[in-house]
């Protein structure tokens, strides 16, 4: 297995970092938490130079390159700044599984607004679960598709220009999937803000209220319904993104945290002098490279062409858990290492904190991912 990048990979890290630690302004940040803000001029300008967009062919106006490469600009976004990163990540939540899934003409029509800087996308879906009542419900009528109900803290929800709506009709007996595409402003659709969450403050969180909201066919994906295998395979990888930002995150936490020990005094002495502050700093970086190698796992098992959807979900499971897990460890330790300066805003410390406590619920939380893991394991599957 190779832990190391390639020659084209180091140049795209390197882009990445360069111009987030130009261009993010920190202290603006504050001001667009305080007004759930997306950072609009600063995503144009990531749109402009190629990071996004960067895993789309160039005949949609992409890069042409592939996930990994996806992956990489999102850990150097997020190991500048916990809401930046994730708020730029997040802006083409759905590019992903139109690429994969939408006929040529819909890849024409859809990915270069993404790529271009012209549109902001937003994913709603709900995996069926006996165990609780789902919160959308989908009716095929005359060949419409009606949708009812409400879905809460939706990704974009308050800005996308493009909402995708991935669902399961349960009065089909297909194991297949609808993949709806709505524009901006449909009638039926009413958008509420999610104001002052915890964290993902800057990715304008929103409801979204289904009324009896009616879709033609045309609306369908590739005008057709698409395998259980696809769709998991684009929430395996949804998967895999919020963990390296998760990853990303807790290396800015633990960058911050280990320069402040550095220079804070106490009892005239450094403190990461102390043996309590060096167990937690060193206990953090073997977290974080324990991390590292589980995303390097994964970038040799996405190298593979015969990896089945089986490994590739425990996989994802045992990243997402990981990774969203040691994000919030490592910058909560940040947070007591700064002491009372760790729970002021212009530190940006506890910041780090609320984004990566939220990531840790995105996509599945920690305890639906280990129930996850146990039930592959116990099935016989292994990587």
């Amino acid at each position: 297995m190779d832990f190391d990048l390639n020659e084209e990979q180091r140049a795209i890290q390197k882009a990445a970092k360069e111009f987030a630690e130009r261009d993010f302004d920190v202290d603006r940040v504050l001001e667009l938490e305080k007004n759930n803000q997306f950072p609009i001029e600063l995503w144009k300008k990531a749109c402009e130079l190629g990071f996004k967009g960067i895993d789309l062919p160039e005949k949609f106006e992409g890069q042409g390159y592939d996930f990994p490469e996806k992956l990489i600009i999102l850990e150097e976004f997020c190991k500048v700044d916990s809401s930046l990163g994730v708020s730029l990540g997040l802006a083409d939540i759905g590019s992903r599984i139109i690429l994969k899934l939408g006929n040529d003409e819909e890849k024409k029509n859809l990915l270069p607004p993404v790529a271009k800087g012209e549109s902001i996308s937003a994913i709603v879906t709900e995996i069926p679960d006996h165990n609780r009542k789902n919160q959308l419900r989908i009716e095929k009528r005359a060949g419409d598709f009606i949708i009812s109900g409400k879905k809460k803290f939706v990704v974009n929800g308050k800005i996308a220009d493009s909402i995708l709506l991935i669902l399961k009709d349960h009065q089909e007996e297909s194991d297949g999937w609808y993949v709806l595409v709505v524009g901006k402003d449909p009638k039926g659709l009413l958008r509420e803000d999610v104001a002052n969450s915890l964290g993902l403050r800057t990715s304008s969180l929103g409801n979204l209220i289904f009324d009896h909201f009616e879709l033609k066919e045309t609306n369908l994906l590739n005008n057709q319904l698409h395998p259980s295998e696809k769709v998991f395979e684009f929430f395996n990888e949804r998967k895999i993104e919020t963990s390296i930002q998760a990853f990303g995150i807790a290396q800015n936490a633990f960058s911050k945290a280990l320069s402040y020990s550095k220079q804070r005094e106490q009892f005239k002495r450094k403190i990461i002098e102390f043996q309590g502050i060096q167990l937690m700093l060193s206990d953090d970086a073997i977290q974080i490279e324990a991390a590292r190698s589980l995303i390097f796992r994964f970038f040799d098992f996405f190298k593979s062409s015969t990896h089945s959807l089986e490994k590739f979900s425990l996989l994802a499971n045992l990243i997402k858990t990981f990774c969203t897990d040691i994000s919030v460890k490592v910058t909560l330790d940040a947070i007591r290492i700064f002491g009372g300066y760790g729970v002021v805003k212009d530190y940006h410390v506890e910041r780090t904190f609320r984004d990566a406590k939220v990531l840790q619920n995105l996509e599945g939380d920690s305890v639906e991912e280990k129930s996850s893991v146990a039930v592959k394991l116990a099935s016989g599957i292994r990587i």
